[in-house]
């Protein structure tokens, strides 16, 4: 598929690391004010909807061509606020914060341990 406008493939897209700094950049952002609300008491634990009416909206799902920082605030806005100072920590605790930093690493390494053994040793 190309995108005739630049000629760029999705595949190259994809791996565009200049939009994805874009992108991280602003998604950091809007995790940090949804964390700043959440922390500040400034919006609910959890906003309970009924099951068939969240199931609804998100089998419309997303195919409007919706800015990545817009859906990403639609998926904070209807999840549990872990970090609310009125959150009791049953069963699920706040993870701290430093740690999706880590997982931000693994999840784009995706450096498994199995990786290791498919490499084979380079003699120099």
């Amino acid at each position: 598929m190309n995108d005739n406008k630049t000629n760029v493939t999705a595949l190259q897209k994809a791996f565009n690391v200049e939009d994805f700094r874009k992108n991280a950049h602003e998604i950091v952002d809007v995790l940090c004010n949804h964390l700043q609300q959440t922390q500040s008491n400034n919006i609910k634990v959890f906003d309970y909807v009924k099951p068939d009416e969240e199931y609804q909206f998100w089998a419309q799902g997303f195919e409007q061509q919706e800015n990545i920082a817009t859906v990403f605030q639609k998926i904070l806005d209807r999840s549990i606020n872990l970090h609310h100072p009125h959150y009791i920590g049953h069963q699920v605790s706040a993870p701290a914060l430093i740690s999706g930093l880590g997982s931000l690493i693994s999840s784009i390494m995706s450096n498994g341990s199995a990786v290791y053994e498919l490499v084979k040793p380079i003699r120099l």
